[in-house]
């Protein structure tokens, strides 16, 4: 079965404007600007935590469900700066009871009722060989990024991408 995902991005450009800009991951609330600690509990509760490696002043945390499978797509991902949240990820994953339609719709609703009123879309060709490509909507700091396929016979996998 192929694995296709649709995230929800949510960027921020400056610490400045974080104030009552928030996303939920798995049901739990993430407000940009939360501290590390109060993020880490907050999730941690419910889900697998991985840091992720990344060089710099970042850190990069994806959300797995507890009993998640090796190679499962997570939930979402946050990023940290200076022990802040400065950027939430939420994903939908397709499947057989959800179609990509549906998944799209659900998102760009969801972009929308936080704030992200125009969008824009866009294409990008990410791998040539196997067809690979990239669709990305933009509404307001939201935005959706997918691509298709998200397996290429030869396994190599995509995914949501930043």
């Amino acid at each position: 079965m192929i694995r296709q995902t649709i995230a929800l991005f949510l960027f921020v450009a400056t610490t400045s404007s974080l104030q009552g800009q928030s996303l939920d991951i798995g049901g739990i609330e993430i407000r940009l600007g939360q501290s590390q600690e109060s993020v880490l509990t907050q999730l941690g509760a419910v889900y697998r935590l991985q840091n992720m490696p990344v060089s710099g002043d970042y850190k990069w945390w994806s959300v797995y469900r507890k009993d998640a499978s090796s190679g499962e797509i997570d939930v979402g991902s946050f990023w940290l700066k200076n022990g802040v949240v400065i950027n939430i990820e939420k994903e939908w994953q397709f499947g057989p009871d959800k179609s990509p339609h549906d998944l799209f719709n659900t998102a760009l609703a969801d972009a929308k009722r936080l704030g992200g009123k125009q969008c824009t879309f866009g294409l990008e060709e990410i791998d040539k060989q196997y067809g690979v490509t990239g669709y990305t909507t933009t509404c307001g700091r939201f935005q959706l990024a997918y691509q298709i396929p998200a397996k290429t016979p030869q396994n190599v996998v995509y995914g949501a991408m930043i």
